[in-house]
């Protein structure tokens, strides 16, 4: 569906713009700010490649690509390292980068307050700013090839039965109907004389890689729709 230009001004003014990118350990949403687009940018959204853009959206459903796309995706790398302290207390360790962000004035990364510490910015380019404020990292007029990499702990993983599961999710890039491609890519480190990985879910497939060692993790995925991850650890018997 094509917008008339005043409808889409009025969509994209009207309440948090629809563009989205929800990533998890129960963690963040990140936002355009829509009160700060200006009619200029507006307009200048409207006039984007649309209809070459249709072709790529999906309603929601999870679907893993098995061609890379023509332009470059946001891209969204984490970096957890578990610990024999997170074993017992269920935090650990977090780095996140996002690169290939769409330009916009106004981006805030919204974490769950509960499971979150030691919030920070680590580094940021082409852009005019970014700041940790409360539970939220803000970003200030994001320009093209953006990126941006946070720090912090994440109450991430979590007893299951006799069993430990990291998850994540979901993962995605919304804007107005439908769900465009994302890159995600996590690594994690966990110590072996405590945990051996079980399985992962979703199960492995094309556009959905995994490589494992008995201490390290490494998934890449090349989507669009809604991806919720699960990495489960069985304790190791001292």
């Amino acid at each position: 569906m094509r917008y008339p230009l005043t409808m889409f001004r009025r969509l994209l003014k009207s309440a948090p713009w629809a563009l989205l990118y929800t990533i998890a350990l129960g963690l963040a949403a990140t936002t355009a700010l829509a009160e700060d687009i200006s009619d200029e940018e507006a307009e200048r959204l409207f006039n984007d490649d649309w209809e070459q853009r249709a072709a790529a959206v999906n309603e929601g459903k999870l679907e893993f690509l098995r061609e890379e796309p023509a332009a470059a995706v946001h891209h969204h790398f984490i970096s957890l390292i578990v610990t024999r302290d997170s074993v017992q207390s269920g935090w650990v360790a977090m780095r996140q980068c996002h690169e290939h962000l769409d330009p916009v004035p106004d981006l805030e990364i919204v974490f769950n307050t509960q499971r979150i510490r030691d919030l920070a910015v680590e580094s940021f380019v082409n852009m005019e700013n970014a700041w940790v404020q409360g539970a939220a990292v803000r970003l200030r007029n994001v320009s093209a090839h953006a990126r941006v990499c946070i720090t912090g702990r994440s109450r991430a993983l979590e007893k299951e039965g006799d069993d430990y599961v990291l998850r994540n999710g979901p993962f995605m890039r919304k804007f107005l109907d439908g769900y465009y491609p994302m890159r995600v890519s996590i690594d994690v480190s966990f110590p072996e004389t405590y945990l051996r990985l079980l399985r992962v879910e979703p199960a492995t497939q094309s556009g959905w890689e995994m490589v494992a060692t008995a201490s390290d993790l490494h998934l890449r995925a090349l989507f669009s729709g809604r991806l919720r991850t699960a990495v489960y650890f069985q304790p190791v018997l001292r």
